[in-house]
């Protein structure tokens, strides 16, 4: 199996090299919509804070005019939990540039993470689950029958409604069920990297942390339960369900090993020793062993030639910042074990031959903030690109009416890109011809995250133009 196993890797690499494709960063003619990233900032979070539901879900997408009803129907949110770490993640580096810079408020920032970190522990109460996440909740729904505009036909998820206060459950609702790996990872890594940064700069007062590791402990505890795998509340499969740390033919997977590994990190270094999950971590970190980075190596080459055979890049694009969301909130917790800090690391480096033609702003931020082997001038000129998209994204994000075209292999600047809830989490060789404006409109939640990210690690200036 073994011997097997290795010739797979080989020729994998073999091939990889031999058919990586050339790809060209051609921008376009400068085109900024709002160029002032401070207020932006300021903006998109008062934007944010005014969309949260009745259960302090963000609603990272709503129509206009945003009405009682409109904000009802606004619930139908597929990514609510993903997106919803995001905001946690971002409104943490924000409180903690703020509590060097000024304009800091204790109280105020408990608050915030109380409510945000609190759409978790509510999904828990509704499912009477604890740990089991909802996509997002309608808490303005108050009949159990179903309204026409929850009516979906996707089989990745449906609106459920659950009264368990029979078996004791505090609260009754509506949750959107059958979550699957990303939305784990990505509200797991907001709650740890925000218990983080507390534990740095002592960011709340005790009953914010308690709130962060309420979330986040049902989260690890039930995924281990579970096998490392994602199940719905009938104890089902979802869609993209696995977290397990080996693949087909035994080989180790490095990007589900990284996931469960912050996790665990997240709550052991965060919570009063000795935690209950120590055991857990230890044997995970000691049966695992150091092979992130050599299997994440070569998911980078394999997404890198999937492109350049089908001519469209590839469907994994969320895939390098689940990486970098992982990576980060388990680099942050200093107290996490040094052989496996290192291995995250060069899986970071593992993906730079494919990232190095985007400048993602989730993924570079992190690289440039961990990895020893940029100098001033590299992490400046590479800088220079996030900050051009981070002044390109507009404000408001208001969709468009558009007519949508793939440019294979040539990577568009966000002004060419479809307006979403993610610009970065897409396909990057998407470009946009509008054809007029939407009612939809979307959160800037990627935006603050990249944006108070760069400069907490000293990567974005404090400017109105961030040079």
């Amino acid at each position: 199996m073994v011997v097997r196993s290795l010739a797979l890797i080989l020729m994998c690499l073999l091939v990889t090299g031999c058919l990586t494709p050339k790809m060209d960063y051609k921008r376009p003619a400068r085109y900024e919509f709002t160029p002032d990233l401070i207020q932006k900032a300021k903006d998109f979070e008062t934007d944010a804070l005014a969309r949260l539901n009745n259960h302090n879900m963000l609603q990272y997408r709503w129509g206009e005019p945003y009405t009682a009803t409109s904000k009802e129907k606004s619930n139908f949110l597929s990514d609510g939990a993903a997106w919803q770490g995001y905001l946690i993640a971002a409104l943490a580096f924000r409180a903690a540039v703020q509590r060097s810079d000024g304009g800091y408020n204790m109280t105020t920032e408990t608050n915030h993470i109380k409510d945000l970190a609190g759409f978790f522990t509510k999904s828990y109460e509704i499912t009477n689950k604890p740990g089991l996440l909802c996509r997002s909740t309608s808490p303005e729904t108050l009949t159990a029958v179903e309204p026409a505009w929850m009516a979906s036909t996707s089989d990745n998820y449906d609106w459920v409604f659950f009264d368990e206060t029979a078996n004791g459950a505090t609260d009754t609702g509506w949750c959107l069920t059958k979550p699957n790996k990303d939305h784990v990872n990505m509200a797991g890594a907001g709650l740890a990297i925000a218990l983080a940064l507390d534990r740095e700069h002592n960011l709340y007062n005790p009953d914010g942390k308690t709130a962060l590791l309420n979330a986040l402990k049902p989260l690890i505890e039930r995924l281990r339960n579970d096998g490392y795998e994602v199940k719905d509340h009938e104890g089902q499969l979802t869609t993209h369900p696995d977290l397990k740390p080996t693949h087909f033919l035994v080989l180790p997977e490095g990007m589900n090993r990284m996931t469960v590994l912050q996790l665990l990190a997240g709550v052991v270094v965060n919570e009063p020793s000795p935690s209950s999950l120590q055991a857990a971590y230890d044997d995970a970190l000691r049966d695992w062993g150091t092979e992130y980075a050599w299997t994440l190596h070569l998911t980078g080459w394999w997404t890198r030639v999937y492109g350049h055979w089908n001519g469209e890049g590839t469907p994994k694009f969320s895939n390098p910042q689940a990486l970098a969301m992982a990576a980060l909130s388990f680099l942050l917790n200093e107290k996490t074990d040094m052989d496996a800090r290192e291995e995250m690391k060069e899986a970071l480096r593992g993906w730079m031959r494919f990232m190095k033609y985007e400048p993602n702003g989730i993924y570079w931020p992190v690289m440039l903030a961990f990895l020893e082997e940029f100098s001033d001038l590299e992490k400046y000129q590479r800088m220079r690109l996030v900050i051009d998209e981070l002044r390109s994204i507009p404000y408001p994000k208001q969709a468009h009416l558009e007519k949508v075209d793939i440019i294979p292999r040539m990577v568009q600047p966000i002004h060419n890109r479809p307006v979403d809830s993610n610009y970065w989490k897409d396909n990057p060789y998407k470009r946009s011809t509008s054809i007029g404006l939407s009612f939809l409109h979307f959160s800037g939640v990627d935006f603050l995250l990249s944006y108070w990210m760069g400069r907490y690690f000293d990567l974005i200036p404090n400017t109105k133009s961030g040079e």
